[in-house]
């Protein structure tokens, strides 16, 4: 097959790739313009897909602040029980290599507007950051990044080209999703999985939101500042366009197609194991390391074709709405 990292490659500069201002109105139009062209060729389904889905969640719900005081040792234990409630050999041995090295695991309370947390390999071993928030995400932030080190631990080279260069956080997703169950199910939080599940929907109808309003920037014949404002304010019946800097935040594509489709796959993978353990969990490895074909022959191989059967990512919508308006009462 092509090989995708030269093909799925979208937004390198850095003022169009982050930020939208009036003074760069055609250069953003032209790169936008480039990057829904390599995605079409990439897949027109998934362009399709993308172009068709709702971000209505952000007016159902908010995020929702679920502080806990955490700390480094708690935070190792629980991730430690819920590696080990997998039940899955393969996966408790390889986590039980990169634990008993300190060194790998760097837990901080430094304030970071960047990032939460991140997984870096190299020479063959993975280095997890996480920055503490001091909330019950912060367990399943660390999951997340566990789900990257043990997607390179376990796989390595033999990872499906797809996961490899274009999908790459659906494991993390997915250890992130079960990580949440475990948290209701197996501890004394007394969160439902639901709110956490609703605040990281949220998170990703933001970039299904801010999807959308590139293509509405895009497809106006000169820079309207009254135009996006009015489509801003309408579309999610807020005003959370920035006047006093007079600019947009707005995610490149690569990364929202990635963030998005990982999602939706991890969702999948999420409700199957919580049904069935094992048959989630060797659905999730077939995956891993599945022969390569044509994008929806890979999809439909695997049975996680969200683009012709989103069910799970709306299901997990619905009963985190509930839980949400529950919460609120």
């Amino acid at each position: 097959m092509e090989n995708i990292n030269t093909k799925y490659s979208f937004l390198t500069d850095k003022s169009a790739r982050e930020f939208y201002y009036p003074a760069l109105f055609d250069d953003f139009k032209k790169r936008f313009n480039e990057d829904k062209s390599l995605l079409k060729n990439f897949s027109e389904e998934l362009l399709v897909f993308l172009n068709n889905l709702e971000y209505d969640y952000l007016k159902k719900t908010k995020t929702i602040n679920l502080n806990y005081e955490t700390n480094k040792e708690e935070l190792l234990e629980e991730i430690t029980n819920f590696i080990i409630s997998l039940e899955d050999k393969e996966i408790i041995n390889e986590y039980a290599k990169i634990i008993s090295n300190e060194e790998s695991i760097n837990i901080d309370n430094k304030e970071n507007e960047i990032f939460s947390g991140n997984c870096i390999t190299e020479n063959k071993n993975s280095h997890i950051t996480l920055i503490q928030r001091n909330t019950l995400e912060d367990f399943t932030i660390l999951a997340h990044e566990f789900g990257h080190a043990l997607e390179y631990k376990i796989y390595g080279n033999q990872l499906n080209d797809y996961i490899k260069y274009s999908f790459f956080e659906v494991s993390s997703y997915y250890f992130e999703l079960l990580m949440m169950n475990h948290i209701e199910k197996n501890t004394n939080f007394n969160i439902p999985a639901s709110l956490l599940i609703g605040n990281k929907i949220n998170y990703i109808s933001r970039y299904i939101w801010q999807y959308h309003l590139a293509n509405y920037i895009n497809s106006l014949n000169s820079y309207n500042d009254y135009l996006i404002k009015d489509y801003v304010s309408k579309s999610l019946s807020i005003n959370c366009y920035n006047d006093s800097t007079n600019s947009l935040h707005l995610h490149n594509v690569e990364e929202t197609t990635n963030l998005i489709s990982s999602f939706m796959i991890a969702c999948n993978l999420y409700l199957e194991t919580i049904n069935d353990k094992e048959k989630g969990l060797n659905k999730y490895k077939s995956l891993m390391t599945s022969p390569n074909f044509d994008l929806m022959e890979f999809l439909d191989y695997n049975s996680i074709n969200f683009m012709r059967d989103n069910t799970p990512y709306e299901l997990l919508k619905i009963q985190s709405e509930i839980a949400y308006k529950k919460l609120i009462k």
